[in-house]
């Protein structure tokens, strides 16, 4: 038996390349299998052009390509003594931030509907990091005042984050879920979870950029 590969190539590629073999991945074979199998045991056919795929579109739609099935019941909570799940998504960080902030007013808008739309993913749930994180471009933090344990000094406004556009963007994903699931908004509606993160240098034990007897990692420069 065989199914339809699923097939990436460029143009800029010569066929030569090709080929040889040496042209980088060609096809990309998903699986139709079991959940917990990797690769499906029905081999793929290489279809080169449309006419090719009609010729065989009657034997491939008769072929069986595993035995995965998914049925759901709605009305039957698996596990009602456990808490429920508060939703899916992902994180709100300044990397994330600097890209959307990079895309024209359509991109950004698509970007928007893909994720938090009714159209699209829908996720309703995020995380933010408080200070700095391994996906910002420099270290920073909120409070940067030496022994400020009662946190006296911290930034209410967290300054840094509104410059970087990360609050705009949390904004934006908030307004698309409210208008996407207004019936559901009160109870499932946009969450966002603020996460410590990178402690600020005054915490941090000195590093080698910092001179000889500091106190604290005053030079650090990372997350």
């Amino acid at each position: 038996p065989t199914r339809i590969c699923e097939i990436y190539s460029s143009s800029h590629t010569s066929s030569k390349l090709l080929k040889s073999g040496s042209g980088g991945i060609q096809i990309i074979q998903t699986s139709f299998a079991e959940p917990s199998k990797q690769w499906s045991e029905v081999a793929c056919v290489n279809v080169k052009n449309r006419r090719h795929l009609q010729e065989q579109d009657e034997e491939l739609q008769q072929q069986e390509y595993g035995t995965a099935q998914i049925n759901i019941d709605f009305d039957k909570v698996a596990f009602p003594d456990r808490p429920p799940i508060l939703g899916f998504g992902g994180a709100f960080t300044e990397a994330a931030a600097l890209n959307f902030n990079s895309l024209s007013q359509q991109g950004q808008d698509a970007v928007i509907e893909l994720l938090f739309g009714k159209s699209g993913l829908g996720y309703t749930l995020g995380r933010t990091h408080i200070n700095s994180c391994d996906f910002s471009v420099e270290s920073y933090s909120h409070d940067d005042t030496d022994g400020d344990f009662t946190l006296d000094d911290f930034d209410t406004e967290v300054t840094h984050d509104l410059e970087s556009g990360m609050v705009d963007m949390m904004l934006l994903a908030q307004k698309s879920v409210d208008e996407s699931f207004p019936k559901e908004v009160d109870e499932y509606g946009m969450r966002i979870i603020a996460s410590p993160w990178s402690p600020p240098s005054w915490m941090k034990a000195p590093t080698s950029d910092d001179v000889e007897g500091a106190l604290h990692a005053e030079l650090m420069t990372g997350s």
